[in-house]
């Protein structure tokens, strides 16, 4: 499990003394894609799985809309992309929209796929309901995320899932680079409702 920032702060401007915003903008993409084809490298036999952090844009801090996050979300979303190649056609369609997946994973002696009690991997992109990362903290995509994760943990909870939940920021309640006011109530009444249907929130890994 991977929780963001695949580059150190300052790598989402251009390298080169030339580089443009388009230079920046394929650069940080390359190091998301190069770090996780790294960790496979290294780790043949394990599935990977990772969220995005607020120096994976560019600029850094810069989350926009699906449009505008289209050079990231797709590149990793992509068709042979180390990031996303234990992800189902579903998880890279969320991925594309808004940087985040679930992605329910078999685990042995629990009976297959279609079987009840597997794990579901959840990642989501934090950076929309942190202030400091983008402009719309609760916006469009900060509320179709919720809307996402609310469907996501009852599916979870109906097949008494396991649930992983991956982000970068942590709420970090009155400080700047926290989750905005409220946001995180809302999140701990999602999990709490989902634990009391059938789901085992058995983690949840932040790191910024």
């Amino acid at each position: 499990f991977l929780t963001g920032d695949y580059g150190e702060a300052g790598n989402s401007y251009p390298c080169p003394a030339d580089g443009d915003a388009d230079t920046a903008r394929k650069q940080v993409a390359w190091m998301v894609e190069n770090a996780s084809a790294a960790v496979r490298a290294a780790l043949p036999n394990a599935k990977l799985f990772g969220c995005l952090g607020n120096h994976d844009a560019a600029p850094g801090d810069g989350y926009g809309n699906s449009s505008a996050m289209a050079y990231l979300y797709e590149a990793l979303a992509a068709d042979g992309a180390a990031y996303s190649a234990d992800l189902d056609e579903a998880a890279r369609a969320t991925l594309r929209e808004g940087g985040w997946y679930a992605q329910r994973v078999a685990l042995d002696g629990a009976g297959g796929g279609d079987a009840p009690g597997q794990l579901v991997v959840v990642s989501l992109n934090v950076n929309y309901w942190a202030p400091g990362m983008n402009a719309e903290p609760t916006g469009a995509l900060a509320e179709a995320q919720f809307a996402w994760l609310e469907t996501t943990l009852a599916a979870a909870a109906a097949a008494r899932d396991a649930v992983v939940v991956l982000g970068h920021e942590a709420p970090s309640a009155g400080r700047s680079d926290g989750w905005s006011p409220g946001l995180f109530a809302r999140y701990e009444r999602l999990l709490a409702a989902a634990a009391d249907d059938g789901a085992a929130i058995a983690a949840q890994l932040l790191g910024h």
